[in-house]
């Protein structure tokens, strides 16, 4: 298992990161391993990738550690033929569906993907698109839906994800996708690890560890805290996982994000009490698609936490889709390699 005195960086794959040469360049500059998404393509995909990341790994003298990285149960907004995206005014209401609607219909009457979301809803819950692009103020319930009252101006785009933030929010953490997609994984016998989204109790990760059985040992498991529920249950979590991942963008986003620097430093210190390892994520690096250094901020957020003890640092959007994936995973490892622990006394 990886600890924080070498922490590890895995960069996400994506179309920005499929190709050998890159893939190359990205070990060669400091990335210890890479992160699949079984959220997008098929499991055999994924399973092609990963074996492409191992060999170019081997012939470079190293063993990438390759996560595997489970979707949960992931409501979307219904795609629409035809409509990338639908205006919306604040304080105009829409409609939040699960019934299909026709095109004439738009932009006051718009469909999910999850009914049983619907159900979950109260009035003057904040429904909340994308990773934030819009929020949606539920105003009232009924039998056609529910009626939601946008708080800005802005644009709804059919097929993004959704969230509400409540404390009581639980996606499930392992739908039937994902149990077969962790039955395939522990045939594979391609990846290092884990990651089971939206935990929100030591259940989750027994369920998960069940379901790989004899083979539980050699896949660790990786407790993605996305909730506030999962924060809220951080101890018995830690305990039971083999990392915790501070999963900071929907963090910020079912919960109040003013709160998000608190919920991180009690990772972190749900972490170090029970001598779990635990990983940053979430735009680490995204100034690098404007600049050409890391912005202040960044350089100050990734140094205070791999000085607080983080073991990795999981890179997203800033390699799967940004312009700069080896620049992004450079940057990364030189100031992890500065700030790691047992360099402290030297910075």
């Amino acid at each position: 298992m990886w600890n924080a005195r070498y922490p590890q960086v895995w960069f996400t794959y994506g179309p920005q990161t499929k190709d050998d040469e890159v893939i190359r360049r990205l070990f060669e500059v400091g990335a210890t391993g890479a992160r699949l998404t079984f959220s997008y393509g098929s499991p055999e995909l994924q399973f092609e990738r990963a074996r492409q990341l191992s060999r170019i790994g081997r012939s470079l003298g190293l063993e990438p550690y390759l996560v595997a990285d489970l979707q949960g149960e992931k409501c979307r907004f219904s795609k629409i033929e035809g409509i990338d995206e639908i205006p919306v005014r604040n304080g105009k209401p829409v409609l939040i569906t699960s019934e299909k609607v026709e095109l004439t219909d738009i932009p006051f009457h718009i469909p999910i993907q999850i009914p049983s979301y619907l159900d979950a809803l109260d009035i003057g819950d904040v429904i909340v698109e994308g990773d934030g692009a819009l929020l949606l103020k539920v105003i009232e319930k009924g039998p056609d839906g529910v009626l939601c009252s946008p708080q800005s101006d802005g644009l709804l785009h059919p097929g993004r994800g959704l969230l509400v933030r409540k404390p009581s929010f639980r996606p499930a953490s392992m739908t039937e996708k994902d149990r077969s997609d962790l039955r395939l994984i522990n045939r594979a016998h391609l990846f290092d690890a884990v990651a089971v989204s939206f935990v929100g109790d030591s259940n989750d990760i027994h369920e998960t560890r069940k379901l790989l059985g004899e083979n539980s040992d050699a896949l660790s498991v990786v407790a993605k805290i996305e909730t506030e529920l999962g924060i809220n249950n951080l101890d018995s979590i830690a305990k039971e996982s083999d990392a915790l991942m501070a999963a900071r963008g929907d963090l910020a986003l079912t919960t109040r994000w003013v709160d998000l620097y608190k919920q991180v430093s009690d990772i972190s210190c749900a972490a170090r009490q029970n001598r779990t390892a635990w990983i940053l994520a979430t735009q680490v690096m995204e100034g690098l698609e404007r600049f050409v250094i890391p912005t202040r901020a960044e350089i100050c957020d990734l140094a205070h936490w791999v000085s607080q003890g983080a073991a990795g640092v999981m890179l997203s959007y800033e390699t799967a889709f940004g312009p700069k994936p080896i620049d992004s995973v450079k940057a990364v490892r030189e100031i992890v390699d500065c700030y790691r622990l047992e360099s402290r006394e030297a910075v």
